[in-house]
């Protein structure tokens, strides 16, 4: 997924057999870039994050579709004594497993870390069912749908609704992609504007309640879901 960045996009170079999807009016740009990936345009009047996933998981054929943003730069394994960067190959094969392990499980949405940060992680602890997902998402099938009321806070929004009605998403903590989140200039930073994102803020609350929670981390927003799907054991 890329708009407005046709000279910036870096992720082609860790997945260099996707699909570049971009709006049609900006699809010149992209060629005269150089990409050797075949490119699929989008109505540039799709605007928004949600409404744009939610077209490409319907025009593509294929029974799971990974979908990336464009400013991806590495994806890192935070779970061996080195943490590293994987290698385009490595990480094609990583991602494949956790397609996998998603579908066997039952789970419609898949993601990976948001942090790479191996103090996030814990060891005995390598998947989880209820931590949300986005930047880099996967889905199976073709029920999985994205509110198209938010343009930008929509992936924790689709990840609690997969919870409430398919009772399962599939999270892999070991390892993050890492990419300039809400600092990129191009893609959707040109319809951003703190009024909007505020909006979208008070939306997701007052439609999850308790079930979220918005703060700030590093002078970014931090969100968390509160999911419970383990009983307590008192001993």
């Amino acid at each position: 997924m890329s708009r407005g960045r046709a000279n910036r996009v870096t992720t082609h170079k860790l997945v260099p057999h996707a699909t570049l999807v971009v709006p049609e009016d900006e699809a010149d740009a992209y060629r005269a870039a150089g990409y050797t990936q075949p490119i699929v345009t989008i109505p540039p009047a799709l605007i928004g994050v949600s409404v744009v996933r939610n077209w490409i998981v319907h025009r593509f054929e294929e029974e799971v579709v990974l979908m990336y943003d464009d400013d991806v730069s590495a994806c890192r394994t935070i779970a061996g004594l080195l943490n590293r960067n994987l290698s385009p190959i490595e990480t094609e094969a990583m991602v494949e497993n956790v397609a996998w392990s998603a579908k066997g499980a039952g789970a419609r949405l898949f993601g990976w870390n948001q942090r790479p940060d191996p103090r996030v992680l814990q060891r005995n602890d390598p998947f989880s069912v209820v931590h949300w997902c986005g930047g880099v998402v996967g889905v199976v099938g073709k029920e999985v749908r994205w509110d198209e009321l938010l343009r930008f806070k929509c992936d924790i929004d689709c990840c609690l609704g997969e919870l409430l009605n398919n009772r399962i998403l599939w999270h892999e903590s070991r390892f993050c992609f890492l990419q300039a989140r809400d600092k990129n200039l191009g893609g959707n930073s040109r319809f951003r504007s703190p009024e909007r994102i505020e909006a979208e803020k008070r939306y997701l609350k007052s439609k999850w309640k308790a079930h979220i929670v918005i703060s700030e981390y590093q002078s970014q927003d931090s969100v968390k879901m509160r999911v419970e799907r383990r009983q307590s054991v008192s001993l």
